[in-house]
């Protein structure tokens, strides 16, 4: 697991059994150590958007971390691992017109009242899923059983939960953690 400076928090697993393509990809990403080919001056990102080379610790890019401000659906973010130890991840926003790691298309609180016991992960990612992957097809324009994007859920952990987190920010990613230029609203991909 890697820690998060800015959100405290572990890169997670895919979000079901059903998926194969996201496991797959999440367990290969999971266990890679090596660290990323990088350029000097630029930080690695998820997929190497933005030119610093692609760092496989990451995996998904924001999986499983809690949601951050200010993004909202159509924005887009890279996931940056940090120079140095290279296990501390931050998410900045970035111009969709440019290269990207994903593209936000839904953001939603989970219904659980303040001051309620944090649930588990498995039960946050549950319905983190479940609400995502139920509004993909309405902003992508296809299935997700056909698509080539998959669906990072960024979404509260415990220590968040604690202090009255409950956003989920559902975004979408190139299968094979390529960079994606240009917005995904509509795109059929």
């Amino acid at each position: 697991m890697l820690s998060v400076a800015l959100l405290v928090a572990g890169c997670a697993g895919a979000p079901s059994s059903t998926d194969a393509d996201a496991t797959s990809t999440t367990v290969a990403a999971t266990q890679t150590t090596a660290p990323p080919t990088t350029v000097a001056g630029v930080a690695p990102t998820a997929t190497g958007a933005g030119g610093g080379g692609r760092d496989d610790r990451i995996g998904p890019p924001g999986d499983g971390q809690p949601a951050f401000e200010p993004l909202v659906a159509g924005e887009c973010f890279n996931e940056v691992v940090d120079p140095g130890d290279g296990a501390t991840h931050r998410m900045e926003q970035a111009s969709c017109d440019t290269p990207h790691d994903a593209e936000v298309f839904a953001r939603f609180d989970l219904p659980h009242p303040a001051g309620a016991p944090f649930p588990g992960e498995q039960a946050v990612r549950r319905d983190a899923y479940a609400t995502c992957l139920a509004d993909f097809a309405t902003y992508v324009g296809t299935d997700y059983a056909v698509s080539t994007l998959r669906v990072a859920a960024l979404r509260p952990v415990a220590s968040s939960w604690t202090q009255g987190d409950r956003a989920v920010l559902c975004s979408l990613y190139d299968g094979e953690l390529n960079p994606l230029v240009g917005p995904l609203w509509g795109s059929r991909r």
